[in-house]
């Protein structure tokens, strides 16, 4: 057995907020910087993880030692052993480090705040890659976006699209489909290439959101307001298709005014959810970037967490960030990968 170290790539909304729960339905994600994995021999397995409070704790103890954290890695580690086919016994005792990106956290305030990126979706990949590598076991893409989804979907309660794990496993672009249930892999993924002179702002509303809650919350709306979120819900769909379409053709302008319509229909779901998803702070940063010229619109669920913004040409994108900063908005410019070969797919 050698020792791996590899980078499991975050994720970043570009369009199809809430469609994506939708069977049918498309979302766009760019790659961010996500976790840092490496994987070794040792004497007896175990974990080190900072972000989950984890240092150097037996594979044996940590539903013991760490609550609900421990109780969902144990349960990814399990079902990972189980669709890899490796018996508890007969496993090479490892030492598995997972290590967030430091521009993967943010620090307001006097507190840490993690940005909306997909940290549990880059776990689960990441263990389900270490184990693979370094027990000899091949494992391409589409294997691991199933073991990983599996995985995932069981220590989750069976929530999601499975989008943020097809964006981890891929370590690129996406454009990210849910034909029908991603439980039972029944998805599509396809490669986008972003056109190298396009720039994309990004900046931290100061907040965290809950997806969970605002999911609740969401499904409420949907309950009382059927035709009329089903409307907004199809209309992002449609938004995410072309803008696709814009992308491939290098069409930025029109790009632009996709994303402005994306955030329309997003302010619009926003007021049937009680404003919960577009909150104070991410309307502030919205019309900040549009007032020079920029499409902005908050990325993931709302609720806080960042904006993200298109802007037609370098000077843009700069003016933006220096507005959000004097308004006492963070801007995360390094939070994207600048170079995707640099994920390990």
């Amino acid at each position: 057995m050698i020792k791996h170290s590899f980078h499991v790539a975050g994720k970043l909304m570009l369009s199809g907020e809430w469609s994506i729960l939708t069977p049918g339905h498309s979302c766009l994600t760019l790659p961010t910087r996500g976790i840092n994995v490496c994987i070794e021999p040792a004497a007896e397995s175990c974990v080190t993880s900072p972000a989950y409070g984890l240092e150097l704790h037996p594979l044996s103890q940590l539903r013991a030692k760490q609550a609900a954290t421990a109780q969902f890695l144990t349960t990814v580690f399990r079902e990972v052993f189980a669709q890899l086919g490796l018996e508890d016994g007969a496993l090479n005792p490892f030492h598995l480090t997972l290590e967030n990106d430091p521009h993967t956290y943010i620090a307001r305030d006097g507190i840490t705040h993690k940005l909306g990126i997909g940290s549990s979706a880059c776990t689960v990949v990441g263990i389900a890659k270490a184990l693979a590598l370094f027990h000899e076991i091949p494992l391409d893409t589409k294997t691991l976006f199933n073991i990983a989804t599996a995985a995932h979907s069981k220590a989750q309660g069976n929530l999601g699209s499975g989008f943020d794990i097809a964006a981890a496993a891929s370590g690129t672009a996406i454009m990210y489909t849910a034909r029908s249930n991603a439980r039972a892999m029944d998805y599509r993924i396809i490669p986008i290439a972003l056109p190298a002179d396009w720039h994309i702002a990004v900046g931290f509303s100061g907040t965290s959101a809950s997806t969970t809650n605002l999911i609740k919350i969401f499904n409420s709306a949907r309950i009382e307001n059927p035709e009329r979120v089903d409307s907004i819900v199809k209309q992002i769909n449609e938004c995410v298709q072309a803008l696709t379409a814009r992308i491939k053709k290098n069409h930025i302008q029109a790009a632009m005014a996709l994303i402005n319509i994306n955030q329309e229909l997003l302010h619009q779901l926003s007021a049937l959810c009680n404003n919960a998803l577009e909150t104070p702070p991410l309307t502030e940063m919205i019309k900040i970037a549009a007032a020079f010229g920029a499409a902005a619109k908050f990325s993931g669920a709302g609720g806080g967490d960042c904006v993200i913004a298109l802007c037609p040409d370098e000077k843009t994108k700069q003016k933006v960030y220096d507005a959000w900063s004097a308004a006492g908005f963070l801007s995360v410019d390094k939070l994207l990968l600048e170079d995707e070969a640099s994920t390990t797919k």
